[in-house]
């Protein structure tokens, strides 16, 4: 074969290489996924991504945490939800934990709606990338910082948005943006929330999020909640 002719063939290959990585890369410029089977080139880590994940949506009194365990799946620490949730490292298509959050009939999980394209793909990453009970070497908890963009946004994304979100209200509203977080920081009931305090509906519902976490998010507010 002529060498023209080899390269033009691996000129093709590469085009066709790139069409498929975009397709298959779907994110918005907030690095938001608009597809649960959504590629990332970066890391995912359990311990500040997807934990949080599961006690928010799964890890819960009645549902999936350790005392309840409904249907043998208890999702309340890493051993148990690889076990109980038959997660296949390296195969999320082969995995139960991920094959539920897909699900369009009566296995849906959770039951009361799906979690956003985004947490869904954390996870189909995090199954993809080998399942690790691995940590962030760069997530250290500074209460001192606090601005919207770079810490309080994170820590909404992490324990609450999966619910929150614009294709699942619970609770009738979305946090996915800033308006409607200011809204709840204004009227008292975000912080109130994130602390379970009476009459707030507890968020997440299972285990409280880190007190540092909570300091964070109650100095933001305390310095009026700028969109910064």
């Amino acid at each position: 074969m002529k060498v023209s002719h080899i390269l033009l063939l691996a000129v093709i290959a590469a085009i066709l290489g790139l069409q498929s990585c975009n397709h298959n890369s779907p994110i918005t410029s907030d690095g938001i996924a608009t597809d649960p089977n959504t590629v990332f080139s970066d890391t995912i880590y359990f311990d500040s991504q997807i934990m949080p994940l599961m006690v928010s949506s799964c890890a819960y009194s009645g549902c999936h945490d350790a005392a309840t365990h409904r249907d043998g799946v208890d999702l309340s620490t890493y051993s148990k939800i690889i076990s109980t949730a038959e997660v296949v490292a390296g195969k999320p298509e082969k995995s139960e934990l991920y094959e539920v959050m897909i699900a369009s009939d009566e296995d849906q999980m959770p039951p009361s709606g799906k979690l956003s394209n985004n947490a869904i793909s954390l996870v189909y990453n995090w199954i993809l990338q080998g399942a690790l009970n691995n940590t962030d070497p760069n997530q250290a908890c500074d209460s001192t910082q606090f601005a919207y963009a770079a810490n309080i946004k994170p820590i909404l994304n992490s324990y609450c948005t999966s619910c929150h979100n614009s294709s699942s209200l619970s609770g009738g509203f979305s946090l996915e943006n800033y308006i409607d977080v200011k809204s709840k920081a204004d009227n008292g009931s975000l912080l109130g929330s994130i602390k379970h305090q009476s009459p707030y509906s507890a968020m997440p519902p299972g285990n409280m999020i880190s007190d540092c976490n909570i300091a964070i998010v109650s100095n933001w507010i305390e310095a009026g909640a700028q969109n910064n």
